[in-house]
């Protein structure tokens, strides 16, 4: 049963929908990984009541298909070449019930590949047969949130939190603020004395000479700091108002860096 505070946020969530369509009729319901994939697909769950076929299909052509009734998962209808395979093959066509946990664990894997390279995300809806019998009623929003260990109403990652998350495989380290705290930091400890070093000591500095060096400079940017201690590669500020993280990273990796930054930064 819904509470006062979820049917809030749900009508929030609608009044500010500005919904965008794709050739074909498929409905965008992530940009730029914002909601979460997984987030997007749970509301898209929770907002369906009638029997149908649900295919979610990210940017990258992966595409998964759910029967989907009473704002239960039945089951997986279709999925595509790339992410099929092994496990995965047993659950096409089946229906997912709490008590199997060798096909709620395939289902799991799966559903975290296919989060892992949707950036963009959209959805079809069509008519459906039913997946299993009457009894078997199918996984439930709530039992998908905790499987899956997603809130499907927390709010969006930051513009930087983003950009760490898309760029994580190619850093060497970084250190995340918002305001005064620290939201997260990864890497060695004398690299990350170095990103701190470079956060408390020359964020603001570096800031107030790049204004005065280009006043029309973005508050939203990524800038090269300088190179990495003992010339390993390259140490960068990103910054978005109060939010800002120090990395490091190769000097192979610049240009991977540069596109998850506009990709984030938008």
């Amino acid at each position: 049963m819904k509470t006062t505070d979820d049917i809030a946020r749900k009508l929030a969530a609608l009044s500010s929908m500005e919904e965008e369509y794709l050739p074909g009729g498929a409905r965008v319901i992530s940009r730029g990984g914002t909601p979460e994939p997984l987030q997007a697909i749970l509301r898209e769950i929770d907002e369906t009541v009638l029997q149908r076929k649900l295919t979610f299909k990210a940017a990258n052509d992966a595409s998964v298909a759910m029967v989907i009734a009473g704002r239960r998962m039945q089951g997986v209808a279709d999925l595509s070449a790339d992410l099929d395979g092994g496990a995965v093959s047993d659950l096409k066509m089946r229906a997912l019930t709490k008590d199997d946990a060798f096909l709620l664990e395939a289902f799991s894997d799966l559903m975290r590949r296919f989060a892992e390279g949707a950036e963009d995300l959209s959805v079809t809806s069509e008519p459906a047969e039913r997946l299993g019998s009457a009894a078997e009623a199918g996984l439930s929003v709530s039992s998908l949130t905790e499987i899956w260990a997603v809130d499907m109403w927390a709010p969006p990652p930051s513009r930087i939190g983003r950009f760490l998350k898309a760029s994580r495989p190619r850093l060497d380290a970084f250190v995340q603020t918002s305001g005064e705290e620290e939201v997260g930091k990864i890497g060695e400890t004398t690299r990350l004395t170095e990103l701190d070093a470079l956060l408390k000591d020359r964020a603001k500095s570096y800031g107030a000479a790049l204004q005065t060096l280009r006043p029309d400079a973005p508050e939203v940017r990524l800038s090269i700091a300088g190179a990495a201690a003992g010339g390993s590669g390259y140490v960068a500020l990103a910054e978005d108002g109060d939010d800002r993280a120090a990395l490091a990273f190769r000097p192979d990796a610049l240009s991977d860096i540069l596109s998850a930054w506009g990709k984030a930064a938008g």
